[in-house]
Protein backbone atom coordinates (compact mmCIF):
# COMPACT_ATOMS: atom_id res chain seq x y z
CA UNK A 1 0.00 0.00 0.00
CA UNK A 2 1.46 3.41 -0.95
CA UNK A 3 2.56 5.51 2.02
CA UNK A 4 0.14 8.38 1.34
CA UNK A 5 -2.85 6.00 1.41
CA UNK A 6 -1.54 4.41 4.60
CA UNK A 7 -1.24 7.85 6.24
CA UNK A 8 -4.79 8.69 5.22
CA UNK A 9 -6.08 5.37 6.52
CA UNK A 10 -4.24 5.88 9.82
CA UNK A 11 -5.86 9.30 10.07
CA UNK A 12 -9.33 7.85 9.56
CA UNK A 13 -8.69 5.14 12.17
CA UNK A 14 -7.45 7.74 14.69
CA UNK A 15 -10.54 9.86 14.08
CA UNK A 16 -12.83 6.86 14.65
CA UNK A 17 -11.04 5.99 17.90
CA UNK A 18 -11.48 9.60 18.96
CA UNK A 19 -15.19 9.43 18.20
CA UNK A 20 -15.47 6.23 20.25
CA UNK A 21 -13.82 7.95 23.22
CA UNK A 22 -16.18 10.90 22.85
CA UNK A 23 -19.15 8.52 22.88
CA UNK A 24 -17.90 6.97 26.14
CA UNK A 25 -17.39 10.47 27.61
CA UNK A 26 -20.95 11.45 26.62
CA UNK A 27 -22.30 8.23 28.12
CA UNK A 28 -20.48 9.02 31.37
CA UNK A 29 -21.92 12.53 31.28
CA UNK A 30 -25.48 11.21 30.89
CA UNK A 31 -24.91 8.72 33.70
CA UNK A 32 -23.49 11.39 35.99
CA UNK A 33 -26.36 13.76 35.29
CA UNK A 34 -29.17 11.20 35.34
CA UNK A 35 -32.06 12.11 37.64
CA UNK A 36 -32.04 10.29 40.97
CA UNK A 37 -34.82 9.85 43.50
CA UNK A 38 -34.88 12.43 46.27
CA UNK A 39 -32.57 11.63 49.20
CA UNK A 40 -30.83 8.87 47.22
CA UNK A 41 -27.17 8.35 47.87
CA UNK A 42 -25.29 7.95 44.62
CA UNK A 43 -22.09 5.96 45.01
CA UNK A 44 -20.98 6.20 41.40
CA UNK A 45 -21.73 5.34 37.83
CA UNK A 46 -22.41 1.89 36.39
CA UNK A 47 -20.29 1.49 33.24
CA UNK A 48 -20.06 -1.88 31.50
CA UNK A 49 -21.13 -3.65 34.68
CA UNK A 50 -18.53 -1.93 36.84
CA UNK A 51 -19.36 0.60 39.54
CA UNK A 52 -17.09 3.60 39.11
CA UNK A 53 -16.98 6.15 41.95
CA UNK A 54 -18.38 9.56 41.00
CA UNK A 55 -15.06 11.40 41.30
CA UNK A 56 -13.33 8.82 39.13
CA UNK A 57 -16.15 8.95 36.56
CA UNK A 58 -15.81 12.73 36.31
CA UNK A 59 -12.04 12.40 35.83
CA UNK A 60 -12.49 9.67 33.20
CA UNK A 61 -15.10 11.74 31.40
CA UNK A 62 -12.70 14.69 31.14
CA UNK A 63 -9.77 12.52 30.08
CA UNK A 64 -11.82 10.71 27.42
CA UNK A 65 -13.16 14.03 26.14
CA UNK A 66 -9.70 15.61 25.81
CA UNK A 67 -8.04 12.55 24.26
CA UNK A 68 -11.03 11.96 21.96
CA UNK A 69 -10.95 15.51 20.61
CA UNK A 70 -7.17 15.38 20.19
CA UNK A 71 -7.38 12.09 18.26
CA UNK A 72 -10.12 13.43 16.01
CA UNK A 73 -8.09 16.56 15.21
CA UNK A 74 -4.92 14.54 14.59
CA UNK A 75 -6.83 12.01 12.50
CA UNK A 76 -8.37 14.70 10.32
CA UNK A 77 -4.97 16.34 9.83
CA UNK A 78 -3.45 13.00 8.78
CA UNK A 79 -6.39 12.11 6.54
CA UNK A 80 -6.37 15.47 4.77
CA UNK A 81 -2.65 16.20 4.68
CA UNK A 82 -1.36 12.63 4.74
CA UNK A 83 0.18 12.78 1.29
CA UNK A 84 1.79 16.23 1.48
CA UNK A 85 5.55 16.24 1.12
CA UNK A 86 5.75 12.53 0.39
CA UNK A 87 6.23 12.84 -3.35
CA UNK A 88 9.89 12.37 -4.16
CA UNK A 89 10.95 13.29 -7.66
CA UNK A 90 13.38 10.92 -9.21
CA UNK A 91 16.47 12.67 -10.43
CA UNK A 92 17.60 11.37 -13.80
CA UNK A 93 21.25 10.48 -14.11
CA UNK A 94 22.91 12.67 -16.68
CA UNK A 95 25.83 11.92 -18.96
CA UNK A 96 27.87 14.00 -21.39
CA UNK A 97 27.66 13.68 -25.13
CA UNK A 98 31.05 12.60 -26.49
CA UNK A 99 30.47 14.63 -29.66
CA UNK A 100 29.22 18.08 -28.45
CA UNK A 101 29.72 17.79 -24.65
CA UNK A 102 26.02 18.57 -23.98
CA UNK A 103 24.28 17.04 -20.96
CA UNK A 104 22.04 14.16 -21.97
CA UNK A 105 19.98 11.69 -19.93
CA UNK A 106 21.97 8.58 -19.07
CA UNK A 107 19.45 6.33 -20.86
CA UNK A 108 19.30 8.42 -24.07
CA UNK A 109 20.16 6.77 -27.38
CA UNK A 110 20.45 10.04 -29.34
CA UNK A 111 21.91 13.39 -28.25
CA UNK A 112 19.12 16.01 -28.26
CA UNK A 113 21.66 18.76 -29.07
CA UNK A 114 23.66 17.37 -31.98
CA UNK A 115 21.83 14.18 -32.96
CA UNK A 116 24.76 11.86 -32.35
CA UNK A 117 23.76 8.25 -31.74
CA UNK A 118 24.98 6.34 -28.71
CA UNK A 119 25.71 2.64 -28.69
Amino acid sequence: MPIHLRNRLNGVVLAFVGVALLIVAIDLNFSLNAPHPANAQVAGVQLAGILIPTETAILLQNIFMIIGIALIVLGVILAVLGDRGKHVKQVKQMAECGNCKASVPDDATICPACGAEFA
